[in-house]
């Protein structure tokens, strides 16, 4: 089984936000075996790296146009 975990915020431009966004990710990771990582956001961004794993940042309707069902 295949784990994601899913954050979301509105915008990520703001360095305060990024930081407590990506923090909320290390802390669930000690936590939660999951591979993938995502955060949703109102824009596409480049991927974060949190020890061996990557976090993508994908604009959030886009997400939601490619999930099953």
């Amino acid at each position: 089984e295949t784990r994601t975990l899913i954050q979301v915020t509105q915008n990520m431009s703001n360095l305060t936000t990024r930081e407590r966004e990506i923090r909320a990710m290390q802390d669930a990771i000690k936590t939660v075996d999951a591979q993938n990582l995502l955060i949703l956001s109102d824009n596409n961004e480049d991927p974060n790296r949190i020890d061996d794993k990557e976090i993508q940042i994908q604009f959030f309707p886009e997400w939601l146009l490619h999930q099953p069902g």
